[in-house]
């Protein structure tokens, strides 16, 4: 009897932690869907205008992929422009 709850409680030990691995692989899914941004993310995100991202773009300040006629860009990107431009490190 003793020896058979213990098993009960493995597998379920062992099933809580596949459950923890599949959540986290859930959660690294929907950051790599969040992996790109649009004009309207971006300007959210760096708290600028259309007419500013023009300027960047025009400049090659950031870099950025057109499909369809929509603008989209790599958050991984946009980081590193932020990072490298970063005053007073």
């Amino acid at each position: 009897m003793e020896f058979t709850i213990i098993n009960e409680l493995k597998n379920i030990v062992q099933r809580m932690d596949a459950l923890e691995t599949q959540i986290k692989d859930m959660g690294s899914q929907q950051h790599n869907s969040k992996e790109w941004m649009d004009n309207a993310d971006l300007k959210a995100y760096l708290n600028v205008g259309d007419r500013t991202l023009q300027n960047y773009r025009d400049n090659d300040i950031i870099p950025y992929s057109k499909l369809g006629g929509k603008i989209f860009y790599r958050r991984e990107d946009i980081e590193r422009v932020l990072l490298e431009n970063m005053q007073g490190q």
